[in-house]
């Protein structure tokens, strides 16, 4: 029996969504370009290339950020859409008591701008650390998607 409980395996999924108002090319381009995260991501302390797209389109990027009260880093290969609609990730090698993390941003064309949605699905160890998972993923893609959302806000200036 106990060798059946250290083997059970604890799955999470997040999904949240928002609208921008912007062409879905320039909301695309903002989430494709890892060097203007930090403009809107505000968990992201860091991110950078760690190799460009090889033959099938997959390129690795490192990320710091933080989760709760902690900061991570790791790497994640990226797939990226040439039609500007979907954005994959893998994390590469999790770390206990994470054991596997990927998600999709989706860029979709709406009246008025671009509906954004990013899920993110995950296995972790323990009821603990999937809570914890869990609960970092809705609060980081809740601020990410606010941010990105107010990076294409226009502020009128009157005099």
């Amino acid at each position: 029996m106990n060798n059946l409980l250290k083997n059970r395996t604890e799955r999470g999924r997040s999904v949240a969504e928002t609208i921008v108002a912007a062409a879905r090319a320039d909301v695309f381009e903002a989430c494709r370009d890892v060097s203007g995260w930090k403009r809107f991501m505000p968990a992201v302390l860091d991110a950078d290339f760690v190799s460009p797209a090889d033959q099938d389109g997959i390129e690795v990027v490192r990320i710091t950020a933080r989760a709760k009260d902690d900061t991570h880093t790791w790497e994640s290969a990226r797939f990226v859409s040439p039609h500007s609609d979907i954005i994959r990730f893998t994390r590469l090698c999790p770390a206990a008591p994470l054991l596997k993390m990927e998600g999709t941003w989706y860029f979709i064309s709406v009246e008025g701008g671009t509906r954004v949605r990013l899920s993110h699905s995950f296995a972790t160890e323990t009821a603990d650390s999937r809570e914890f998972f869990l609960a970092a993923c809705r609060a980081n893609a809740r601020t990410d998607l606010e941010g990105l959302r107010r990076l294409f806000e226009t502020v009128e200036v009157t005099a």
